[in-house]
């Protein structure tokens, strides 16, 4: 009877162990949510550099343009407060092991940001 009392971990173990998981779990939603905030700003970007594509028959044509750079603009800020959220939020649970630094995920979004804002140039400019 009392053998399989050594066995058993303790409630404190035991609470110990959930918590850790909690912190886990947020962290993971975190992740997620930053991946959201990343996957609508890029999507915005990306609509705003095919704009000038789908309105080409569009008078005034500079509407077109400022409409296409708006897209861009406004998916770029999207991008930077996400990656801000995500930093705060990090900041706040603790013990947080990053599986993927955010710098990394900032880059990568910088990067598809700045083809994005390449190709509405060379739209604007054919």
């Amino acid at each position: 009877m009392f053998e399989n009392q050594e066995i058993t971990p303790s409630a404190k173990e035991l609470a110990m162990q959930r918590t850790e998981w909690a912190f886990k779990r947020t962290r993971l939603a975190n992740e997620r949510t930053l991946i959201a905030w990343l996957r609508t700003g890029l999507a915005m970007t990306g609509f705003g550099a095919v704009v000038p594509r789908l309105l080409i028959n569009i008078d005034p044509e500079w509407l077109v343009d400022l409409i296409a750079a708006l897209f861009v603009i406004v998916g770029g800020v999207t991008v930077i407060v996400g990656i801000r959220v995500y930093r705060q939020t990090t900041g706040t649970i603790p013990d947080v092991e990053e599986s993927v630094p955010w710098w990394v995920m900032a880059s990568l979004a910088g990067v598809i940001q700045i083809g994005a804002v390449a190709m509405l140039i060379l739209f604007i400019l054919d």
